[in-house]
């Protein structure tokens, strides 16, 4: 996995914006059908990392840089054709 650039999440439900977190680190696309969901996501990723941050796992002021590297969209095809590996996150 050292040499993927591009890695599609698909789903930004609950498997979705952790699997996303995880890959925060490299850039990344989280693509979901709704909106809001997206929206959703990235809040759960910000306050993911502020308590880790605060638990000491990271520091609070990379939070902002790993969150900038992160893109999203409700396009299943833009998100696809840039993706050298794809992963289907599922919403409950």
């Amino acid at each position: 996995m050292s040499n993927l650039e591009h890695i599609a999440i698909i789903g930004a439900g609950l498997m979705g914006h952790g699997i996303a977190k995880i890959f925060a680190a490299r850039g990344y696309t989280l693509m979901d059908v709704n909106e809001s969901l997206l929206g959703k996501a990235i809040g759960n990723i910000r306050s993911n990392l502020m308590l880790m941050a605060q638990n000491g796992i990271g520091h609070l002021e990379d939070i902002k840089p790993i969150l900038a590297r992160v893109r999203t969209t409700v396009d299943l095809n833009e998100v696809a054709s840039h993706a050298q590996k794809v992963k289907q996150g599922r919403s409950f």
